[in-house]
């Protein structure tokens, strides 16, 4: 079997949302008139990887200020490969902040209507923010990584808005540290039944198998502290890997190899 290393379209990466945020049906002129932390300036980033997808052939879009590859070689065939092989795809245009000291996640517990305080060391799991009047503000994916020290892997359109609800939520005397990783890091994405065997002939046989299903952590990779985690996106077994632009470049490269 192949391994098709080809990006797969999220379900609101559509070209219809371009660079724009989707109104609030309930507040329907808030898109006009944004106030307070909702008038913050979005982010206008180039993902790192960008000149490998160009190579790779990539048909762009931008999506919430971020150009990214939507297909390789046609969605059906990438659709249908996450669903029988594998494939990988570039999430580095999703928020991503560290949130690291003793009272972590209480600051958390104060922004997310879901209670970080319940999660066990080393779990990955999806989790709801809400604004003030109680509507959906994100769907972050949350990584209790160790005592003190968790991931936040934020929706695109979220990202600012919510780092600065979690800064925010720091009250004096935490010790809370809020730190973004967006601009120096790769978020990358394996998806679909044969993740795990494939991965093997990537990062080694090891690594698969040592992340159980639900879990994330923190291991050297390249040399380089990478977060690891065992987290299916689209229905079917999958892994993310966080790790430094340079190991990100690596591991495409051998992926791309490897079909």
């Amino acid at each position: 079997m192949t391994f098709d290393f080809l990006p797969v379209i999220q379900p609101d990466d559509h070209p219809g949302h371009v660079h724009q945020h989707a109104p609030d049906p309930e507040h329907p002129h808030d898109h006009d008139h944004p106030t307070g932390l909702d008038a913050l300036p979005q982010r206008t980033n180039v993902l790192p990887l960008a000149p490998m997808h160009l190579k790779g052939g990539w048909h762009p879009a931008p999506v919430h200020s971020f150009t990214v590859p939507l297909w390789f070689r046609g969605v059906y065939d990438e659709q249908e490969s996450a669903r029988e092989r594998a494939v990988i795809f570039d999430r580095s245009h999703l928020g991503r902040f560290y949130v690291t000291g003793e009272r972590a996640a209480e600051v958390l517990a104060r922004v997310l209507a879901t209670d970080a305080r319940r999660l066990a060391p080393g779990t990955i799991k999806r989790a709801v923010a809400c604004r003030d009047d109680g509507t959906i503000l994100d769907i972050p994916t949350l990584c209790y990584l160790d005592e003190g020290r968790w991931l936040v892997i934020s929706g695109p359109r979220a990202q600012v808005r919510l780092r600065a609800d979690v800064e925010a939520a720091v009250r004096p005397g935490d010790d809370v540290e809020v730190r973004d990783r967006l601009g120096e890091s790769v978020l990358l994405s394996v998806q679909g039944p044969d993740s795990a065997r494939l991965l093997e002939g990537v990062v080694g046989p090891t690594i698969p198998g040592a992340v159980p299903r639900g879990e994330a952590h923190e291991m050297l990779l390249g040399g380089y502290r990478a977060l690891v985690a065992h987290h299916g996106e689209v229905g079917e077994d999958g892994y993310l890997f966080l790790v430094s632009p340079e190991v990100g470049e690596h591991l495409w490269e051998q992926a791309v190899a490897s079909q």
